[in-house]
């Protein structure tokens, strides 16, 4: 009797289609040359540094206070200064601009000053009237009606001021009594609000009327503010948490909410606040981005009336999305605080850090083909060492036109899994490019057969180079076989290569090959490799007489050697898969009789249902990529399977899919929509979902996550001494991101940028998905 599947299979679904979705980007700057880190190669360098404020003064041009200049930026990142504006003082200006007459003002401690500006790729600008001034340091600067004298509101160290432009003599009034020092301003058509050290203090308009709120009481403080006019809320970024704000016209005042970790936020220690035009709020913080496009109501507390349990800031992933996005540091923007934020009417986003700038803007109506068709020429262009396909270094961080090739263990898995990918995407569309690809990975698979000694055949190398390039660690040897004189392959293969082998090369025989000729040679290799390990008392054997390290598949050793206790369900796993595909495509009774001696007589079959191990210090995600690879590989060859041995595995997948489901994790749970059929529409929404929040770089960044705040951590020892969380984030905000080997729950990564991963990871589910699609029609 088959395990019940709670409720993650019970009905038959798929979505026929992911609706055109926003892709989003980042490209990053670097402040001049700052060597060795935080400097990147692979981003360009802005001559500048030090923006302390931006504002947008056309359609994606931009002004920047650098310094004491003003500089322009346009939409091809060149930087040129805006003539005609002088800004001599002892501290940076700060500036508005109106783009409706094109009027900047610019105000310092000495002078406030007004332009009329001609835009253009060469700005220039024309001083109309300046007043001068004797104020404090400024920290703010804005424009408001006040008593019906429209005028200027500048806020400094020591308070805030109130000017009436109209007036040359400079004279300027105390505003509102502030005195303290002023941290913060936002101004809309009914409230000013000031936020002080110590106080919030808002000026009511067309009340005349001043409240205020204490700071460390009823709001945390006032680092940075900005209003969201579709709600009519005031949003206050501290250093511990958010405030809002919300007016009610209905009775003329406000409730105040806050909004900490409980609510889904990320991280704090805001130092800016911008919102767009559409309402969608950017904090800016010591450590990266938040930003926010939601209703409040998704945040705020509700009223309990059922025993459902609703988001709570965690469980990002799941459909009931958080509204929040953390953009990291290196994968979205420079190291360092955040100095300076604009908000284009594009939606576009520019931030400057201490050590560099990032545009952060997204293209709409993108679509998961766009995203595969990108990463195809990726593949192509950085991931084809002769036919192979796998992660590349980067010679200069983050500059992928420094990539070198270099051989590793998993060469073979690696070129596998796209392999496999290929081979759905061949079956769907039938394009010659698909085909092309597929025959380019297969015939560096079969090479990894040809170099071994012809007497071993069925020992596959783990990867090979030309003979005399530099090899590292590991056994090399160099080929004797006619023909392959010239390659140099790497021994010891492993389980890990044997099993990627099973999966990718039966579809590649069944879905691309279209000739007896070319299907043989894809059968003499897995024919080849099952019958060398059962004519070896099931072990690997390697050119040096003796088993390799994991190639252990004997009863022996897996039933009765406590050094090989984790591996016996997975193994178990593996080799019934082998023989089951062997089996398949021979008819060879030899291998149907194997199965039956090692699944009932050697206990196999009881192994391999509990195979995936949950004890969290032997738990390892690179066997559910191993063990899910031997299922496909088992489901796709089922129907030669006599259903006695076959139940073993329907007890294995649902005991298996029971354990990841709560992963989210799209490979697998198309997998199992295509061996069951009935994955509910809820969880294969959180697969597309995985897809559409994929990343559009490889790059391995340094990714940190164990600063936030909604994160619950693991507090169970892991495997290898690294911290996990309990629930999962996005997929663009994970530390782990691409390899199907890797634990999608880990927080921290030190990358770097020092290498480009393969984008096979997103290519095969992609692909597969498509696959069912298409079988659905």
């Amino acid at each position: 009797m088959l395990l019940t599947l709670a409720a993650t299979i019970t009905a038959s679904s798929l979505a026929l289609n992911v609706n055109e979705y926003d892709q989003w980007y980042a490209r990053r700057f670097n402040f001049m040359k700052k060597e060795p880190l935080p400097y990147v190669y692979g981003w360009d360098v802005l001559p500048t540094s030090n923006i302390s404020q931006m504002t947008e003064v056309s359609d994606g041009l931009v002004w920047a206070v650098v310094g004491n200049t003003l500089q322009q930026l346009d939409s091809d990142n060149n930087i040129t200064p805006v003539k005609g504006v002088t800004t001599a003082g002892s501290d940076p200006p700060r500036i508005l601009f109106s783009q409706k007459d094109n009027l900047l003002q610019l105000a310092t401690s000495e002078s406030y000053s007004q332009y009329s500006c001609t835009i253009s790729a060469l700005s220039t600008c024309t001083l109309q009237k300046t007043i001068k001034l004797t104020l404090p340091p400024i920290t703010s600067f804005t424009s408001l009606t006040y008593r019906q004298s429209p005028g200027l509101l500048f806020g400094t160290s020591s308070g805030a001021y109130f000017l009436n432009p109209q007036n040359t003599t400079g004279t300027i009034i105390t505003f509102g009594n502030i005195t303290e020092k002023v941290l913060s301003m936002a101004v809309s058509s009914r409230v000013v609000a000031v936020g002080t050290e110590d106080k919030l203090h808002l000026y009511f308009v067309d009340a005349d009327m001043w409240r205020f709120e204490y700071c460390e009481s009823y709001v945390d403080n006032t680092n940075g503010m900005g209003w969201r006019t579709m709600d009519r809320t005031l949003w206050i970024a501290s250093k511990t948490g958010v405030n809002v704000i919300e007016f009610d016209t209905s009775w003329g005042g406000y409730y105040i909410w806050r909004i900490g970790y409980l609510q889904g936020l990320p991280v704090a220690n805001f130092t800016e606040v911008q919102i767009s035009s559409c309402g969608r709020v950017w904090l800016g913080s010591t450590s990266g981005v938040v930003t926010f496009n939601s209703s409040l109501s998704e945040v705020l507390p509700s009223v309990v009336t059922s025993n459902q349990h609703s988001w709570n800031g965690v469980g990002q992933v799941s459909t009931e999305r958080s509204p929040w996005r953390y953009l990291s540091e290196q994968r979205w923007l420079p190291f360092g605080p955040v100095m300076a934020m604009t908000v284009l009417m594009s939606g576009e986003a520019i931030i400057a850090t201490t050590h560099g700038l990032s545009r952060i803007f997204w293209h709409p109506n993108y679509s998961l083909r766009q995203k595969a068709e990108t990463f195809e020429n990726i593949t192509l262009q950085r991931h084809n060492r002769f036919g192979m396909v796998d992660d590349v270094t980067l010679t200069r961080p983050g500059d992928v036109t420094s990539f070198q090739y270099k051989p590793s263990d998993n060469d073979g898995l690696w070129t596998n899994i796209y392999l496999a990918a290929q081979c759905y995407r061949y079956r769907v569309n039938r394009s010659s490019e698909a085909k092309a690809a597929a025959w380019r990975s297969f015939t560096a698979l079969e090479r990894l057969y040809k170099v071994t000694p012809p007497e071993r055949w069925g020992l596959m190398a783990r990867s090979v180079v030309p003979r005399g390039t530099p090899t590292g660690s590991g056994q090399w040897h160099n080929s004797t076989t006619p023909g392959y004189e010239n390659w140099t392959w790497k021994g010891d293969t492993s389980s890990d290569e044997v099993i990627g082998y099973f999966y990718a090369l039966p579809l590649f025989h069944d879905y691309v090959c279209d000739n007896d000729a070319d299907r043989d040679r894809v059968t003499r290799m897995l024919i080849g490799t099952t019958s060398y390990i059962m004519n070896n008392n099931w072990y690997l054997i390697d050119v040096t007489g003796r088993p390799t390290t994991w190639g252990i598949w004997n009863p022996s050793q897996l039933n009765h050697n406590a050094t090989h206790y984790s591996e016996r369900g997975l193994n178990s796993l593996e080799i019934i898969t082998m023989l089951s595909v062997a089996y398949h495509y021979s008819g060879n009774q030899s291998f149907l009789e194997a199965i039956d001696h090692l699944g009932v007589g050697s206990g196999y079959f009881n192994n391999l249902v509990n195979w995936r191990i949950e004890y969290p210090q032997d738990q390892d995600y690179s066997d559910d990529e191993l063990g899910f690879f031997a299922l496909s590989a088992f489901s796709h060859v089922r129907e030669s399977i006599p259903s006695a041995y076959a139940k073993y595995y329907d007890l294995a997948i649902s005991r298996s899919w029971r354990l990841v489901a709560p992963h989210r994790t799209c490979l697998w749970t198309y997998m199992v929509q295509l061996w069951t059929g009935n994955v509910v529409a809820a969880v294969m929404d959180a697969a597309d979902d995985e897809l559409i929040q994929w990343s559009m770089e490889w790059i391995d960044w340094t990714v940190i996550n164990t600063n936030r705040f909604d994160i619950v951590v693991d507090k169970e020892a892991s495997r290898d001494g690294r911290i996990y969380s309990v629930d999962l984030l996005r997929q663009d905000e994970r530390a782990m991101t691409q390899r199907w080997n890797g634990n999608v729950y880990q927080l921290d990564t030190a990358g770097q940028g020092q290498s480009e991963h393969d984008p096979s990871a997103f290519l095969l589910p992609y692909y597969l998905r498509e696959f069912l699609l298409n079988k659905n029609r």
